[in-house]
């Protein structure tokens, strides 16, 4: 659930089924009277100035048939009186098809997709999206990157993968979306990799396929068959490797801050110990420790924001560390 109180997801035509974290819904029949009821949203959008997400005043319904993705506003505040038009809908495209229902509940958009273009595909993924606001800047710098690449659209320009619009974002915006195949894609990643000698190969195939991840992130929201589909390539988190012995670190902050600053030598501990992130760390406030129930709390605070809402959870703490 996101900070509008929406439950986002969005339902399969072909099986009935709610997809993405509105899985854990109760299963009901797909002609109960509660079925759509529960599964209209108030689809969310994002402020350009701000960056915060909204929700819109009236519900929506999105819907996907035949690997294709259209939303359709529902013209409703009205929870159950925008189930029912949902439930309308829906019938429509099982029986009908996608022509026959979008010219009649979506005229404006007849039968072409409705995300056409890199640029769609943005403006798509930034009313949608969960993820922040800076991660998602980088999904869009990543999709531009080889879309210009396979394309040939070049710039000196260092600045243009920054938010804010350039020349060369505008003329890769307006690229097609069917632009991507999977046989480009392969291709371009082999472009990459090629003339490299073992050590230069390793980090740079780490970085374009972090890309390749990137773009499959925000590809999602396109409602398009996946040019991803079938290729394969190594997980881009690298694995830790530690430069300072934590036995000797521990060993020190409890010679110089267990007596005379208590309070951080907690912290340092729990830091040391529970894995988390850097970011974690730094904006982690005292009210987020619960030391009755021996939990952490990774959530959104005033502070911080986790990259997503799968980021948000609970940490248990050691029993051994309590007493500390």
């Amino acid at each position: 659930m996101d900070k509008t109180g929406q439950n986002n997801g969005e339902v399969d035509i072909e099986s009935g089924e709610v997809m993405a974290k509105s899985k854990v819904r109760k299963k009901l029949a797909r002609t109960h009277k509660d079925y759509w009821k529960e599964r209209v949203e108030r689809i969310p959008y994002r402020d350009k100035v701000s960056g915060e997400r909204l929700a819109a005043g009236e519900y929506s319904i999105r819907l996907t048939h035949q690997k294709r993705r259209e939303y359709f506003a529902l013209h409703s505040a009205n929870r159950k009186i925008a189930g029912d038009k949902a439930k309308e809908i829906y019938s429509s495209l099982k029986v009908n098809g996608w022509d026959a229902t979008l010219a009649k509940y979506k005229p404006s958009a007849e039968a072409a997709p409705e995300i056409e273009t890199v640029g769609d595909l943005i403006e798509e993924a930034k009313k949608v999206s969960e993820v922040t606001l800076n991660t998602l800047n980088q999904y869009c710098g990543a999709l531009r990157r080889i879309v210009s690449s396979i394309r040939g659209i070049d710039s000196d320009d260092r600045k243009k993968y920054r938010p804010g619009g350039s020349d060369w974002q505008v003329k890769v915006d307006k690229v097609k979306l069917s632009v991507l195949t999977s046989d480009k894609v392969q291709a371009w990643r082999k472009r990459q990799l090629e003339g490299l000698n073992p050590a230069k190969r390793k980090r740079k195939e780490m970085s374009v396929d972090s890309t390749l991840n990137r773009v499959r992130s925000i590809w999602k929201h396109s409602g398009l068959p996946s040019p991803f589909e079938g290729l394969k390539w190594k997980a881009t988190v690298k694995r830790f490797q530690p430069t300072v012995d934590a036995v000797t670190l521990l060993y020190w902050a409890e010679e110089e801050l267990r007596e005379q600053e208590p309070e951080q030598f907690k912290a340092f501990t729990l830091c040391l110990f529970l894995g988390l992130r850097r970011k974690e760390a730094d904006c982690l406030a005292w009210g987020q420790i619960d030391f009755e129930r021996g939990k952490v709390r990774i959530e959104t605070t005033e502070h911080f924001k986790p990259k997503s809402d799968n980021s948000e959870r609970e940490i248990p703490i050691q029993e051994s560390l309590l007493p500390q």
